[in-house]
Order: structure tokens, then sequence, then C-alpha cells
């Protein structure tokens, strides 16, 4: 069952990174800015229930 999760965790974070890429790269968004989207991102996600900061693993 640990793997599983492992596995999850590396693939959420190659999309993440090809995302960042993505819009650093072809939408020409400075570092600060992509960091701010995904700071965002986060926020309406913790807001929205989608990330629980409470979770005990």
């Amino acid at each position: 069952m640990y793997s599983y999760f492992v596995n999850r965790v590396s693939s959420v974070s190659l999309y993440r990174f090809l995302f960042c890429w993505w819009l650093m790269a072809k939408k020409n968004l400075s570092p600060i800015k992509v960091m701010l989207l995904l700071v965002v991102i986060a926020f309406v996600g913790v807001l929205l229930g989608f990330f629980n900061p409470g979770l005990s693993y």
C-alpha cells in the first residue's frame, strides 16, 4: 500500500513540474508568477476541501 502512495506522489510531482515548465516556457510567465499561481491553487484547494491540512498519515 505504501508503494501505491509513493507512485501517486511521484506522478503528481511530475505533472506539477511539467505544468510549471509549460507556464514558464510556453506562456512566458516569470517564476514568481508561477509560484503565486501554485499558492493560489493550493489555497483554493484547501478552502474547497481537496487538500486537507489536518491529515494524519
